[in-house]
């Protein structure tokens, strides 16, 4: 069963998400959704791109009733000094 997910991805800097290998449209908003199979683990890669020092927040909400099994959530992510990408992924299921 496919559930829909709304992911939300707050930053200043340009941000990216790819769900299991495809790019996600964000809106300027920072809006958008994905679609997942209901208990199988799904990989999210996300970056921002942008000045040292700039941050991004990263939230998964998946349609009620169904939850959201990841750790670490919501994910924050922040460019190092001297840098100008930070990034990460995370593994997590739609239960």
């Amino acid at each position: 069963m496919l559930v829909p997910v709304e992911i939300t991805f707050q930053s200043t800097a340009r941000r990216f998400v790819m769900h299991n290998g495809n790019f996600v449209p964000i809106e300027p908003s920072g809006k958008a959704t994905i679609q997942c199979q209901q208990g199988v683990a799904q990989l999210l890669l996300f970056g921002i791109e942008g000045a040292p020092g700039a941050t991004g927040t990263l939230t998964l909400k998946p349609q009620p009733p169904h939850t959201l099994k990841i750790s670490s959530h919501p994910i924050q992510v922040k460019i190092a000094q001297g840098k100008t990408v930070a990034g990460g992924n995370r593994f997590f299921a739609v239960v």
